[in-house]
């Protein structure tokens, strides 16, 4: 709450800013509404939508999936939660992409496959309106050379999502500046990337990053990959706090193996309900934990919580 006050709060108005203040908010609202009916010549027709939260006790990750490591100091403490009322978050179906690589490079491949990048650049006339951002989470892969949307194999047959924020308005800072510091903040870029296979065969490379998250408050779901054995960008992907996440269940499924190919051996693999393309070493599946988001719309709390949206 701390960092976040820090970021956001207008420090010309400190303590009275309505973003941490819930009464001087209350009287903003009261003022703004007195000031509607008495244009309206006294009816009261003024919608408003207001956000009440009552206290409650959010599980942990750990709770939730039942590993039995929840403390016993949760069961009789309530948190109190201050809702980021203007930021909303939904999970929405991408159909711009980017090709980075594909196997027609190389002539001694058996089986084919894409690599995808999100192109999550709006357009100028989105940028018009309220501050809104498309969230790269990673990259995606599909059997064969159709970009993610379009891909029909029977095992990959939803659509690519990826994370938009929608921030709906500005409390005591300007839009860009509290959009921004917002996000940075929730959604961090991660500290570096660490190189986790590489196929150098054909005219095209291919070098597959993950991300290390700033610490283990967050995660990064997908992993990178670039044409080049340099690093990618940090700004490329961003990390998810991992309170709004959840396990996966769904098994990893084969986009590709190297078979047919020269030097270090590796495969390709289309994770979680998201659909994120991972690489590893071998033929057989990653042995790690994926996730999901614990919901697809909602908004989210000064100390990183997730709420549903209704």
């Amino acid at each position: 709450y701390t960092e976040f006050k820090a970021a956001l709060v207008d420090p010309e108005l400190g303590e009275n800013d309505p973003l941490i203040n819930s009464s001087v908010a209350s009287v903003a609202m009261d003022a703004n509404k007195d000031m509607e009916i008495e244009k309206n010549g006294g009816e009261d027709d003024l919608t408003t939508e207001r956000i009440v939260i009552s206290q409650k006790q959010i599980a942990e990750l750990s709770e939730v999936d039942g590993d039995g490591s929840s403390d016993d100091k949760y069961k009789n403490e309530q948190a109190s939660i201050e809702v980021l009322r203007d930021i909303k978050f939904k999970l929405v179906d991408h159909v711009y992409f980017v090709r980075i690589w594909s196997t027609r490079s190389i002539k001694s491949v058996v089986n084919t496959a894409s690599v995808w990048k999100p192109d999550t650049d709006l357009s100028w006339y989105a940028k018009l309106g309220r501050q809104k951002e498309l969230i790269r989470l990673g990259h995606f892969g599909v059997v064969g050379y159709l970009a993610p949307h379009k891909e029909k194999h029977a095992s990959h047959n939803s659509m690519p999502q990826i994370l938009q924020m929608t921030d709906m308005g500005a409390m005591g800072i300007s839009g860009a500046s509290r959009h921004k510091n917002i996000l940075n903040k929730l959604l961090p870029h991660p500290v570096r990337f660490h190189l986790v296979w590489s196929k150098v065969q054909g005219k095209q490379p291919l070098f597959a990053w993950e991300a290390i998250p700033p610490s283990n408050d967050f995660v990064a779901l997908g992993h990178v990959f670039t044409n080049a054995s340099a690093p990618p960008v940090l700004r490329d992907i961003r990390c998810v706090p991992k309170h709004w996440l959840t396990i996966s269940n769904t098994v990893p499924r084969l986009v590709w193996t190297d078979v047919g190919t020269v030097g270090r051996s590796g495969s390709l693999w289309s994770v979680s309900t998201m659909n994120h393309l991972v690489a590893v070493e071998g033929h057989n599946p990653p042995q790690r934990d994926f996730y999901d988001f614990r919901c697809k719309n909602f908004f989210c709390t000064s100390d990183f919580r997730m709420v549903p949206a209704t």
